[in-house]
Parts: structure tokens; C-alpha cells; sequence
């Protein structure tokens, strides 16, 4: 039967108990679920416009001489060592234009590329937003590989960069690569 209008002269019947229906609570959003995320042991002390802050990252990695704002780092299982400059969205470009530009950069080296695997932005175990562009190919003087990547945590960004030229190096290199990237952080200086 399709619905009427109410009549003051004729009341609707009163409901049966038990006819009205359970009214089930349905949650549309949950609260998020606060991640614990891992610190790595080793750190780095930077200060990027005007903010104390510590970079952490694996065991098996030493950072050389640096800058307030950039460090290298160097592993036993990376052909060469590799470069990070640190940054502020506040007064710098924003991290997927620095990777853009960093990568665009690198490209011009070659002369053809074999390969490019782009990860889009995950959050690693430490909190950070990382991005990557993996490419391998050949250069004007030989073999060339290059791994560019940027990492976001609140307000604060690293690039990196590193290049290799022994063909048979690249694919260790860009495991142990992904293996740093996987527990780094930027935290403000306690």
C-alpha cells in the first residue's frame, strides 16, 4: 500500500510492542589506529631552516662529513656512497617537485634508458613518505644507474641521490638502497 495522509478523525493504530525496529549503531569512520613506529638506532644531527631536527636510520650505514642541511652516507653493500639534502616545505619546493627535478636532472646523463620503476608514496616502519625512481641504462662513457628518492616527515624532506656505473653492482645496490629507505625518519631534536 503506498502511504496516506494522517486524518485527525481516523488515528493511525498504535505499534505492537516489538514492532519497532533494533536500531543497530553503525560506525561510518573509524578512529584511526595509532602505528608504532620504529625508531632506527643510528643518527645524524641537521638543522634545516632554523629547526634542530635528527635523522635516523640502520645500523651497517656511517654518515661522513656533511653540511647543517645534507650528509653522505656510506655502506659495505653500496658500490658508492650516497647523498641526502635535507629541506623544509615551509620555504622550499614541495617534495614531489624536488624529486621531479632531481630525476629529470639525472636523465639528461644518459644516452638510453632499459628500465625505470617508480614506487609511489608509502609510509615506511619509521613514519616517512617515500618515494623512489629507479632507472639503468647506458651513459655517454658506459653503464649507468641511478636511484632518486625523496622521504616526508611532517614539515620536513630528504632527496636523495645516488649513481653507479658497474653494471653488475646495480642490482645489490638498489636492495640495499630499498633497505635504508625502509626505517628512516626525520624527528625534531629532543
Amino acid at each position: 500500500n503506498m502511504p496516506v495522509e494522517e486524518d485527525p478523525d481516523h488515528p493511525l493504530p498504535s505499534a505492537k510492542k516489538g514492532d519497532t525496529p533494533v536500531q543497530e549503531k553503525k560506525v561510518l569512520f573509524a578512529a584511526d589506529k595509532q602505528t608504532k613506529f620504529v625508531v632506527a638506532p643510528k643518527s645524524a644531527k641537521l638543522t634545516v631552516s632554523t629547526k634542530a631536527l635528527v635523522f635516523h636510520f640502520d645500523e651497517g650505514w656511517t654518515d661522513q662529513p656533511r653540511t647543517s642541511t645534507s650528509l653522505t652516507l656510506k655502506s659495505d653493500e653500496l658500490s658508492a656512497p650516497v647523498t641526502l639534502t635535507f629541506f623544509s616545505v615551509l620555504d622550499s619546493d614541495s617534495p614531489t617537485v624536488a624529486l621531479q627535478t632531481l630525476s629529470a636532472k639525472d636523465l639528461n646523463d644518459f644516452t638510453t634508458v632499459a628500465l625505470r620503476l617508480d614506487q609511489d608514496p608509502k609510509t615506511n616502519q619509521g613514519g616517512c613518505t617515500v618515494s623512489t625512481v629507479w632507472r639503468i641504462g647506458k651513459s655517454a662513457s658506459g653503464d649507468l644507474y641511478t636511484y632518486e628518492a625523496v622521504g616526508q616527515q611532517g614539515d620536513n624532506y630528504f632527496v636523495l641521490s645516488f649513481r653507479g656505473t658497474k653494471a653488475l653492482s646495480a642490482k645489490d645496490d638498489k636492495a640495499a638502497l630499498d633497505e635504508l629507505l625502509k626505517t628512516v625518519s626525520i624527528l625534531p631534536q629532543p
